[in-house]
């Protein structure tokens, strides 16, 4: 009898034990998906999510996301912080499991999108492929007058239609003078005026004869587009 109620005290003891010693995994897995498919356009933000499994709660490593690019170049986006290929960041997966981030393509062709993330044991990553094409900015002007007196201002609009973002545009004179406001901001200066869809544009001209306004509408990627733009000032 003695001996029966030794063993259960064990039995007890080693139940309790394993109850304690709780094992934790540190090994989990990563996936990474495009919400916007496998194509994409230079300069156009693609949103695209990692996503962490497995991942014990108790397991305190400390986690680190890499980005990588091969074939291609680009940044990615995380809560408005700008990451470069092979820049490391940290980011909380034990309160939520997916990273939702946007990557922006900064050359044309395939891109390959490498996302590793590595706790002080386990490295984990997933790859996801993009065709990059070029960028297209289409730009037209509506109501530009043919004839105006030297006197007056002109308004106009230049109409903007792309998938890019920040695109900007300037303004020079290739024959004439004066001034070119667009959305109320001086486009002579060189440095470029935000644009929206549909922009505003006003001439004041500061001489007579034909005036021949060269407008350059560009962003950080892709390759600028020119449009002049002519009027008659007379006196």
């Amino acid at each position: 009898m003695k001996k029966l109620i030794t063993a259960l005290c064990a039995l007890s003891f080693l139940s309790s034990c394993d109850d304690e010693l709780k094992l934790v995994s540190r090994d989990f897995s990563v996936t990474l998906k495009s919400i916007d498919g496998n194509t994409a356009v230079v300069g156009k933000p693609v949103n695209c999510i990692l996503t962490i499994s497995d991942l014990d709660p108790d397991n305190g490593d400390q986690i680190l996301t890499r980005f990588e690019i091969r074939d291609g170049d680009g940044v990615i986006l995380v809560d408005n912080n700008e990451y470069s290929p092979g820049e490391t960041f940290e980011y909380d997966f034990k309160a939520n499991n997916r990273l939702d981030f946007d990557f922006i393509p900064a050359t044309e062709g395939e891109a390959y999108i490498v996302m590793g993330v590595a706790s002080e044991l386990v490295t984990r990553s997933d790859s996801i492929k993009l065709k990059v094409s070029s960028p297209e900015i289409n730009i037209r002007f509506q109501n530009v007058p043919d004839l105006m007196l030297v006197s007056e201002e002109a308004e106009f609009y230049l109409q903007l239609d792309t998938e890019l973002y920040g695109v900007k545009a300037s303004a020079r004179f290739v024959k004439g003078s004066g001034r070119v406001y667009i959305s109320g901001y001086d486009a002579t200066r060189g440095e470029g005026v935000a644009l929206e869809k549909n922009n505003l544009v006003m001439f004041r001209p500061e001489a007579t004869g034909q005036a021949v306004i060269e407008f350059t509408v560009s962003s950080k990627y892709g390759l600028p587009v020119k449009e002049n733009v002519t009027i008659q000032v007379n006196q």
